[in-house]
């Protein structure tokens, strides 16, 4: 069974949290990914636990993990666009936790490579990045957040947008679909592989596992 345990509930700090984990013999945990910010600080006893991760975030001991595969879903978008004028606008704190993923992507495989630079945008400010296409005046668009092709799409009639990830996005918007669900099953298997093997503690040799999602079109 998966048992969920909040780390944000009041009076909870990992010292107690661990201890009520050992108290009822759970000696394995897939640690949720990180959402907000580009680093976690915890605190934890880990040669006591079989331990896995969920994302790409930097994390204060070297965990096996699962996550998106961030690289191939901007090289997968980048393909579908086929524009030499494709502008990407970021969402600078996901690119960051990725370790800038989307970002090396783009300037790899960009079909105008020489210029990729100019046709990229990392931010977190919908003003700052409508200012900035008025300028580029892109045929295609990729996003890294779904509700900014929503709110800008209106404004520049003609251009073509895709999404990094299409959770939550509206109908007409093409992209790449994330399967959490397949993410998080993958972690369950690395803390699963390392209690039948009575496996404990931070690994040698960390294992990652990247998932790719598949596109979507409307």
């Amino acid at each position: 069974t998966l048992e969920p345990f909040w780390l944000c509930d009041r009076g909870m700090t990992p010292r107690r949290l661990a201890g009520i984990l050992k108290a009822r013999g759970i000696c394995g945990i897939v640690f949720a990914p990180c959402l907000h910010g580009t680093e976690v600080r915890i605190e934890w006893p880990w040669p006591e636990f079989a331990m896995a991760l969920v994302g790409a975030a930097p994390w204060p001991a070297s965990l096996h993990r699962a996550g998106h595969h961030h690289f191939a879903a901007m090289r997968l978008a980048l393909a579908r666009a086929g524009d030499t004028r494709c502008a990407a606008l970021l969402a600078s704190d996901v690119n960051t936790r990725s370790g800038r993923a989307w970002e090396a992507a783009f300037l790899a495989h960009h079909p105008a490579r020489a210029r990729a630079r100019e046709w990229l945008w990392c931010g977190e400010n919908a003003d700052d990045a409508r200012r900035w296409l008025r300028r580029r005046r892109p045929r295609t668009v990729i996003v890294g957040r779904a509700d900014w092709a929503s709110s800008l799409v209106g404004e520049f009639p003609g251009v073509r947008w895709l999404a990094l990830d299409r959770t939550g996005a509206p109908d007409w918007l093409a992209g790449v679909a994330v399967n959490f669900d397949r993410v998080a099953a993958a972690a369950v298997d690395l803390v699963v592989g390392q209690l039948r093997l009575n496996e404990r503690g931070l690994p040698a040799e960390p294992r990652s596992l990247w998932l790719e999602g598949g596109w979507r079109e409307p």
